[in-house]
């Protein structure tokens, strides 16, 4: 097994933001809808997450914003399209996802693929999601930055950074939105 030591978020953040955030897409930015079936542009509602619209738009200013989805259901065109019609397709600069990748989080070549299509560093990266072992762990084995997204605060093991709110991720609690 592997052991980590995870900062919380507040100290994780004060030494310094991430350049590239990555997002976990469904009950992250968007509410997955267990009933509805098929890419979630077709859904007869699409739903965003609480404050993911405010935060994206804070977090875009001064940082690139990409999505790391496993979704089976939709490839890049219809992740997109589903964002779009939810408002904040406009703050996501690119999409990695199951579809086109051909893996999935938290297989070891998601990551590097997300890595060497970016030209980026892991340690450049954040990855924001709901799941402890598909975005949080599988971020930092890989060697970036990672914060789990748990408004209901289900997931009090573990020890690493984690937030109930998507505005805890600006560094000023969106107050200036």
């Amino acid at each position: 097994p592997v052991f980590i030591t995870f900062l919380p978020f507040s100290s994780a953040r004060n030494k310094g933001p991430a350049v590239i955030y990555l997002f976990d897409w469904g009950n992250t930015l968007m509410k997955d809808d267990p009933g509805e079936k098929g890419p979630m542009h077709l859904w007869s509602k699409v739903e965003l997450c609480p404050n993911a619209g405010p935060m994206l738009e804070a977090l875009s200013r001064c940082h690139d914003l990409y999505l790391a989805t496993n979704a089976e259901d939709s490839d890049e065109a219809d992740i997109r399209k589903a964002l779009n019609r939810a408002g904040i397709g406009i703050f996501i600069k690119g999409i990695f996802c199951f579809r086109s990748l051909g893996v999935k989080k938290p297989s070891p070549e998601f990551f590097t693929a997300v890595v060497r299509e970016l030209g980026c560093s892991p340690a450049d990266l954040t990855m924001v999601g709901d799941d402890p072992e598909k975005d949080v762990l599988w971020a930092l084995q890989n060697g970036a930055r990672a914060v789990l997204y748990d408004p209901a605060g289900r997931h009090r093991h573990g020890g690493f950074a984690r937030i109930g709110d998507l505005m805890e991720l600006c560094p000023d609690g969106g107050a200036a939105i």
